[in-house]
């Protein structure tokens, strides 16, 4: 008797501990992706050349809302960051970064703050890349990779709204690239005069290591 007590006690203890276990499992805040994208604010700049919401945070699995680059001749462009919230550390390790810099033979100015940057976790967005493409030759890449854990995936949708030749790598919408691990994604945004722009969205997701 005293045997199988000791068993139904181990026995209890073990599935509070696993109910504990299912409620922090449960009760974990999906990370969220953070775009922060506004016009410069020099007097004069035409903020209408960066479309949608200047602030938004989209919580996994779900899509961002579109932001649109239409960068051209008109003054001032667009600051662009991003970020990561993750108060419950699902992805605790991840190193998600974005690079910016201008295609070879270009008017690199089109391209204001080149550079490679880790998105930061839980303090807001990360520096700001300046978008300001125009007639001039060339266009900015804008690449996006993902390091340190192997289940982590960022989903891109990049397309044209118009005019398909201001937006390389596009895809036809509601498609989309898939950054992971080891594999990035690289995105050409060469916006002018010409009419239309491009749309940008974003989606994290958990996968099983290997999956895209």
């Amino acid at each position: 008797m005293r045997l199988h007590r000791r068993l139904m006690t181990s026995l209890c203890i073990a599935a509070a501990a696993m109910a504990v276990a299912a409620s922090t499992a449960s009760a974990a805040v999906p990370p969220r992706f953070g775009i922060s994208f506004t016009g410069t604010a020099k007097r004069g700049d035409n903020p209408d050349q960066c479309g949608g919401e200047k602030t938004q945070w989209a919580a996994m699995p779900n899509w961002s809302t579109p932001i649109r680059l239409d960068t051209d001749g008109r003054p001032g462009g667009c600051l662009l960051g991003f970020g990561l919230q993750d108060p419950s550390h699902v992805f605790a390790g991840v190193d998600i970064s974005y690079q910016w810099y201008p295609t070879g033979g270009g008017n690199d100015s089109q391209c204001g703050s080149p550079g490679q940057y880790t998105v930061p976790t839980n303090v807001g967005f990360g520096p700001n890349i300046v978008v300001d493409t125009d007639d001039s030759a060339g266009g900015c890449y804008l690449v996006f990779s993902i390091d340190g854990r192997d289940d982590v995936a960022l989903d891109i949708q990049f397309y044209a709204d118009t005019d398909n030749g201001q937006c390389g790598n596009a895809l036809p919408q509601s498609e989309y690239w898939t950054a992971s691990s080891g594999q990035s994604v690289t995105l050409l945004d060469d916006t002018d005069g010409r009419p239309g722009g491009c749309e940008l969205q974003f989606r994290l997701r958990q996968i099983t290591p290997g999956q895209s």
